[in-house]
């Protein structure tokens, strides 16, 4: 599905499957205003990237580049985003010599460590070095791969990009390896070592989880205390996991859309509902 109105450049999302299509109908309104925003078409693929469907759904979104081979270049957004109304075009960060971009995770961060350590209860070596992180995923250690991403929004260049990505996953696929619940890896890892990496600007993919640990631990147990809430609502009354969102968790949200372009709730951090400080139809000429 795309806008009638062809252009150079696109915000890609994939919606597959009844779960994701409905939280696509809420996030379509945010998704339509930010891409007029970029002069851009929204392009949403509610069928997985591979018509075989032979690797797992998130390693298929290395064909994505091969898919909209058509575009200058195309931004991947997931559905689990608020978009701020600061938040200027994606596409006027793009590098002039380089054909992936996309937000270094902090591994050696304070709120990295403090995140996985406390929230995800992880506190393996690897987590934080960046050699053993890709080695433990079976890729080899690189001088030219010095850090990691996170794949909820990224900008990549198709032209120079999906042969790339695509001769990857073919090849996982005759080696039955094309089963990476993280598609981030290899697309960092093959960028990296292809000389097509560039950073994004870290505002453009801002996870909510990481600004808690850097909030303090006040922000950290609200948080606990409104999963364990929303588990027993869930559970008892099936009102959904995100049902109990508190006031201050909100007021959070809200000064973070004020400084920042796309915030990503990922680890199944609520999304307010008409939260302050987000894109609107209203903002589409801005």
């Amino acid at each position: 599905m795309s806008n009638n109105n062809m252009t150079k450049n696109a915000i890609v999302v994939l919606a597959i499957g009844k779960k994701y299509e409905e939280i696509l109908r809420s996030q379509k309104p945010q998704l339509e205003a930010y891409a007029a925003r970029c002069n851009a078409n929204l392009e949403i693929r509610t069928e997985p990237p591979d018509e075989l469907n032979r690797g797992h759904l998130f390693t298929q979104k290395l064909l994505l580049p091969s898919l909209y081979i058509q575009y200058e270049w195309i931004a991947f957004l997931d559905l689990d985003i608020v978009i701020s109304s600061i938040a200027p075009s994606i596409f006027d960060s793009i590098h002039p010599n380089k054909a992936f971009g996309a937000v270094i995770d902090q591994r050696k961060s304070r709120c990295f460590r403090m995140a996985n350590k406390y929230w995800h209860r992880q506190e393996r070596l690897n987590q934080t070095a960046v050699d053993l992180f890709y080695s433990e995923k079976g890729f080899k250690p690189h001088p030219k791969v010095k850090a990691t991403i996170n794949g909820g929004v990224w900008l990549c260049k198709p032209i120079e990009i999906a042969h790339i990505f695509k001769k990857f996953y073919e090849e996982s696929v005759r080696n039955n390896q094309a089963d990476y619940i993280y598609e981030e890896i290899p697309m960092s890892y093959l960028a990296h070592t292809n000389d097509q990496f560039f950073p994004l600007n870290p505002r453009f993919n801002k996870q909510v989880i990481y600004e808690i640990f850097k909030f303090g631990a006040p922000m950290y147990w609200i948080c606990r205390i409104q999963k364990k809430i929303n588990k027993r609502l869930e559970k008892y009354l099936g009102l959904g996991e995100n049902y109990f969102i508190s006031s201050c968790y909100r007021k959070f949200i809200t000064q973070l859309l004020g400084k920042n372009y796309i915030l990503h709730f990922s680890g199944n951090f609520p999304i307010p509902k008409n939260s302050k400080n987000t894109i609107s139809k209203s903002s589409m000429s801005d």
